[in-house]
């Protein structure tokens, strides 16, 4: 769960990053990103989860 609360400083916050960046690579035609409990629930994790979206 969210890496014990690191946000994008965590091992798993740098893993969707890196999903992101694969998948602005490959363009697939649709992918699944799984839901992460509490990602915009908290404003710190709501900042990151926008960070995400942005191209």
């Amino acid at each position: 769960m969210g890496g014990k609360n690191r946000g994008r400083e965590g091992d798993k916050g740098k893993l969707s990053a890196c999903y992101v960046e694969l998948i602005c690579q490959q363009q697939p035609d649709f992918f699944l990103f799984e839901n992460v409990k509490g990602l915009w629930k908290t404003k710190k994790h709501l900042i990151f989860y926008d960070q995400l979206l942005k191209p």
